[in-house]
Order: C-alpha cells, then sequence, then structure tokens
C-alpha cells in the first residue's frame, strides 16, 4: 500500500477500493455462506451432540469416530479435567491420521450398531445413519431419548438415543 501511495494517489484509492471490495467479499463467503453450504468441512454437529450427552452427566457414551477425532469434541464440550485427561490419556499412536483415542472416562469412540443400542442400558449412543439405520425402531421400549442433529440444509448428521436405565 505505501508503494501505491507513493506512486499515486489516485492509483492508491483505486487499489484501497478493490482491496476493500475483495476482503468484504472474501470475509462474507467465509463466515455467512460457507457454515451453510459446506458445514461438513467445519465439523458441525459436535457441540449440539455432546449437549445432548451433557443432559445425562456421568452416563456412559458410545460415540462413532468415523467423522476423524470425536474426543477432542468431547473433552471441550464437556470441560472435561485437562489433568485428569493427561493421567489417563488412551492415545493411540499410528493410522492414517494422527492417532486416535478410544476411551475418555465413562465416553467410548468406536462404531457400534442398532443391535448395540437396543441391549446396552443407560448408555447415550450417538451415531450417524451407518450406525442407528432408518429401519431403526425409535419408539422401541428401551429408548428414553431420542434426537438428531441436522446439517443447516437439513440433511442429517447424528442421531442420539439415551438407553433406559
Amino acid at each position: 500500500m505505501y508503494y501505491f501511495w507513493k506512486l499515486s494517489k489516485p492509483v492508491f484509492i483505486v487499489v484501497s477500493i478493490i482491496y476493500s471490495i475483495t476482503f468484504l467479499y472474501i470475509f462474507d463467503l467465509y463466515f455467512v455462506h460457507a457454515p451453510a453450504k459446506i458445514a461438513f468441512e467445519f465439523n458441525y454437529g459436535y457441540k449440539q451432540a455432546i449437549e445432548f450427552y451433557n443432559k445425562y452427566p456421568g452416563k456412559r457414551l458410545v460415540m462413532t469416530d468415523v467423522l476423524g477425532q470425536p474426543y477432542i469434541y468431547y473433552l471441550f464440550y464437556t470441560k472435561y479435567d485437562p489433568a485428569l485427561y493427561q493421567k489417563t490419556d488412551h492415545f493411540i499412536d499410528g493410522g492414517l491420521d494422527v492417532g486416535r483415542v478410544e476411551k475418555v472416562g465413562n465416553a467410548e469412540f468406536h462404531q457400534f450398531s442398532s443391535s448395540d443400542v437396543l441391549t446396552q442400558k443407560d448408555t447415550v449412543f450417538i451415531g450417524l445413519e451407518g450406525n442407528i439405520n432408518n429401519k431403526f425402531d425409535f419408539s422401541s421400549p428401551v429408548i428414553q431419548d431420542y434426537q438428531t442433529v441436522n446439517y443447516p440444509n437439513g440433511d442429517n448428521l447424528f442421531r442420539m438415543i439415551k438407553t433406559k436405565p
């Protein structure tokens, strides 16, 4: 900008206007349109999923790990004590990613099926359609609570179930 100022004031003004318009356009794309259009890329839904679990503190949690590292969202949104986590770290090194964590306190992060939901009592399950399919009977007598998290465009993301004690 200093170079344009020294070159000529009209050029500086034109460049400043172009720069400002570009900045506003990018800001609008990133903060207004992107969260709705590419919510998947923003790891949308973890906050709502853990808020569902937070209604049942201390209960066992089984959460899918298909979308990446759910344990970090669990730690953050449950306000898990960092000192406690560091003492009981269950980090498994290797794999295609940076590694994984299969367990933190009462929470387990792995795949499960609809039959697990029907047979494990007093547990919160957070999964995708692959874990809890469309044919699953959500009115089953073992289900205490059921909710979904949808992307901003309406597509289903998480299916969350709390089984009865």
